[in-house]
């Protein structure tokens, strides 16, 4: 197996509090799955009511179907959970298709991450690329992360490989942190790449506010379902969290 570093830190992330608290309320709707005892009235009604009892006023991004008969795919951000027709079960794990050799849950998530960055706007990312890119890879960033700056040190080698780097912020110390702070300064600075770089090397920068899109990279990290930085996501979906050396990234990009 390939030896990737990650990064140290885990992160209590909202949405995987969701799930938790999906696997634990799910015993405690007893009452509710005893009223739906009838076979005909299975349908994705019930696991509506199922899920708007568990999460008042939070809808999913997707409910439908899955490859298992009798069972539902409940998607929120990029987390996957399966619940019965009637209810009454809930999985919290990948469904796997050995005919076929696929982890249809993975394809769902890659599928979710990939959702979740097209509803961010690649102008309200700080981008290094080389002329012509042959991969994209997004990358949430804590500019006081060890391992984040341990990859932009490597950032003239990803972009002599073809690999377009996107960052987006993510201070890990949360919202007006000094962290945040500086996510923010740097955003507004004249010259982003520039502040980037030079913040991630220990050098302060000028404090300054504007209109940012940091509190928006937050919010589609949880979606995602971070849990330490630098967490990369591939242009397939694809989610490697931790510092990859820009070798062994582009072989993850070109076995594909």
């Amino acid at each position: 197996m390939m030896n990737i570093t990650h990064a140290g830190e885990n992160l209590k992330v909202l949405v995987m509090k969701k799930f938790l608290m999906l696997l634990i309320c799910v015993f405690s709707l007893s009452s509710l799955v005893q009223a739906e005892e009838k076979p005909e009235n299975s349908s994705t009604a019930t696991i509506d009511r199922v899920l708007a009892m568990l999460f008042p006023g939070t809808k999913p991004d997707s409910v439908g179907e899955s490859v298992m008969p009798g069972m539902y795919e409940v998607v929120y951000g990029a987390q996957v959970a399966y619940v019965s027709d009637d209810g009454r079960f809930v999985i919290r794990g990948d469904i796997l298709d050995l005919k076929q050799g696929k982890n249809i849950s993975e394809d769902s998530r890659r599928n979710a991450r990939l959702n979740v960055l097209a509803g961010l706007d690649e102008k309200d990312m700080i981008v290094f690329s080389p002329e012509k890119p042959k991969h994209t890879i997004s990358v949430f960033t804590d500019i006081d992360c060890g391992y984040c700056r341990k990859l932009h040190q490597n950032m003239s080698k990803y972009n002599e490989f073809g690999i377009k780097v996107r960052y987006l912020s993510y201070p890990r110390a949360g919202i007006d942190t000094p962290s945040y702070k500086k996510a923010v300064s740097v955003w507004c600075s004249e010259d982003r790449k520039k502040a980037i770089t030079e913040a991630k090397g220990g050098k302060a920068i000028p404090s300054s506010e504007c209109k940012d899109p940091v509190k928006q990279h937050i919010a589609a990290a949880e979606k995602i379902g971070l849990q330490g930085t630098p967490l990369i996501i591939l242009d397939d979906g694809k989610m490697y969290p931790g510092f990859v050396p820009p070798d062994k990234l582009i072989h993850l990009l070109e076995q594909k």
